[in-house]
């Protein structure tokens, strides 16, 4: 979280003694997590092409923990697809176990994500729009508002602007109750954009 607010070196000093810990134990339920948030840490920094070699580390230790993969499989995916990786995603997706609600909503999310990075807005909206309905009810808020930002932003794509503004200022009130400021300055961008349009 200390990421999604914008506390990136805090979150940075914690991984460097965290990460290697984790290894050290070499439990997929410790090292797992460890990975993904350490990804999300170069992810914030710009650093993509070190992102993308803690996720395949990731994949690594969790290939064969189908059940573990999914406690991480959002974050990873969305990662993996702001580096350019869809086949990376697409990867880390393949096999995942959905027997749990909380699982079912992580790779519907993967979903919308991988095709909201191909370019087929038409595929993502209805997967967004399920997977924040779904988040909102199993009470997990970051999820919930990242889902509607996607959903909102399938909605500018495809020209339906008031209701992708709707989505956004209710993305926008999620993010400012969670004190995620990266994440209100993207919907801030896309507010920009929209003012732009039709400014």
């Amino acid at each position: 979280m200390l990421v999604r607010r914008g506390m990136t070196a805090d979150a940075a000093a914690v991984m460097e003694d965290a990460l290697p810990q984790a290894r050290e134990v070499e439990d997929p339920q410790v090292v797992g997590p460890a990975l993904v948030a350490a990804a999300l840490i170069e992810e914030a920094r710009g650093d993509f092409g070190l992102a993308r070699t803690r996720l395949e580390e990731w994949e690594n230790a969790v290939h064969d923990r189908p059940y573990f993969r999914t406690q991480n499989l959002t974050d990873a995916v969305r990662i993996a697809c702001a580096a350019g990786d869809v086949a990376l995603a697409e990867r880390l997706r393949e096999g995942v176990v959905t027997a749990a609600e909380r699982d079912r909503l992580a790779d519907l999310t993967a979903e919308a994500v991988i095709a909201a990075a191909k370019g087929d807005a038409a595929a993502a909206l209805p997967a967004y729009d399920e997977a924040a309905a779904g988040w909102r009810e199993f009470g997990c808020v970051l999820e919930q508002g990242l889902a509607t930002l996607g959903g909102a932003r399938c909605r500018q794509a495809a020209g339906r602007t008031d209701e992708a503004s709707e989505l956004l200022e209710n993305a926008r009130e999620v993010f400012n109750r969670l004190g995620a400021r990266p994440l209100q300055s993207l919907v801030d961008e896309a507010l920009a954009k929209r003012s732009a349009s039709t400014g």
